[in-house]
């Protein structure tokens, strides 16, 4: 982000992130913040929100909040309400896509002794019979052929409709379906998104650099964790800022301004 002097600087470092720290850690003395967030995975995270153990869960992709609105609506018989991000500073979505390089996607090794089966897996789950499967599912158990329409079983709540991401990426019904893909909730996290996201301000990291980085994203973790759950107080977080910029922040903040406009 860019500081009162107009400089790129790295937003984790800022008073601004101090300040939410200071707020989680708030959160968490009040029991208001899960008191086991640090050690669980992300399954059993998603387990106690279908069991009202928690109120609020955090998701953006409207496949995610798909799963989460039909495993809700089974569990609890409730459906969810997307809500818009809190108004402060700012008011916006962080970039969960990394532009520069995505971190997702499918990869065929060189080393494969079987390229062509490979090429031919993905050939097909790019074809309208591969999508017709990501996206209804498998005949007889999330979908009913009838002569007329494609009927969505209560099964297909199960289902992830698609290995491409949240979209119809091409696929094209050949016949009606009963009811909408997607659920009201998720088409209408998918219309925050859009709303609310913010412009995506990252560069690739300089192989000199990867090591320093790797060791300064540690660095933040274990403050983080330590201040919200209060192991550290907040003015630990002044301690960290010092630690960041000596272990490569200063290098790489003056890197940033030659590569964000």
């Amino acid at each position: 982000m860019k500081g009162a002097d107009g400089q790129w600087v790295y937003c984790r470092v800022t008073p601004n992130e101090k300040q939410k720290l200071e707020f989680y850690a708030k959160l968490y003395k009040e029991g208001l913040l899960d008191p086991e967030y640090l050690t669980k995975k992300w399954d059993t995270k998603e387990q106690v929100f279908y069991e009202g153990k928690a109120g609020i869960i955090a998701g953006v992709a409207p496949g995610s909040i798909d799963v989460y609105a039909n495993k809700m609506m089974k569990t609890q018989n409730t459906t969810l309400v997307p809500l818009p991000p809190p108004a402060g500073k700012a008011q916006g979505l962080g970039p969960f896509v990394d532009v520069i390089k995505e971190s997702r996607g499918f990869a065929i090794p060189v080393t494969s002794k079987v390229k062509d089966a490979a090429f031919a897996v993905l050939d097909f789950m790019w074809s309208p019979a591969g999508l017709k499967i990501a996206k209804l599912g498998i005949p007889g158990l999330h979908y009913i052929e009838e002569p007329n329409r494609y009927v969505l079983t209560d099964k297909y709540a199960e289902w992830y409709n698609g290995w491409f991401g949240d979209s119809f990426n091409g696929f094209v019904p050949d016949k009606p379906l009963s009811r909408p893909i997607m659920t009201d909730a998720a088409v209408e996290a998918g219309k925050l998104a859009v709303k609310y996201m913010m412009p995506d301000k990252t560069f690739l990291i300089p192989e000199q650099y990867i090591a320093n980085w790797d060791a300064m994203t540690n660095l933040y973790k274990e403050y983080n964790a330590d201040i919200v759950t209060g192991k550290k107080p907040i003015s630990a977080f002044d301690e960290f800022v010092q630690k960041w910029y000596s272990a490569g922040g200063t290098e790489l903040t003056k890197y940033a301004q030659t590569k964000l406009k």
